[in-house]
Parts: C-alpha cells; structure tokens; sequence
C-alpha cells in the first residue's frame, strides 16, 4: 500500500500530465471519468435498493411464518 506522501506525489504526477494535454483529450479524459463515477454510483445504489428490497422480503416472510404458527 502507497503512504499517504505517494499517493499525494503520484496525484501530482497524474495532475501534471494531465495539464499539459491539447484541451480535446482534457475534455475527453473528464467525460470518461465522470461516467466512471456515475456508472459507479448507480451500481452502489441499486446494490442498496436491491438489500432493501430483499430485507423488505425477509421481513414479510417472517411475518407470514409468525402468523401460521400462531393459527
């Protein structure tokens, strides 16, 4: 694992070459990681829905079985 110093001096050097290209590929380069960023972020929340969706289940599973064993 990277200290916290590498990781800063590899952000730098990222950064660095990331400033000295033609505009068009900065603008690519930004496009593409904010999809990156949105696809991940979409992906987090339908794993959230989906668990509480399937916890919602559970629980109603639960409740039925309580029922018939009370009847």
């Amino acid at each position: 694992m990277l200290t916290i110093k590498e990781r800063q001096q590899e952000a730098e050097k990222v950064f660095a070459t990331y400033m000295i290209l033609p505009e068009k590929e900065k603008t690519m380069l930004l496009a593409y990681s904010t999809a990156l960023r949105d696809r991940a972020l979409l992906d987090e929340h339908t794993k959230q829905t989906s668990a509480e969706s399937g916890t919602k289940q559970q629980t109603k599973v639960a409740e039925h079985s309580r029922q018939v064993e009370t009847e």
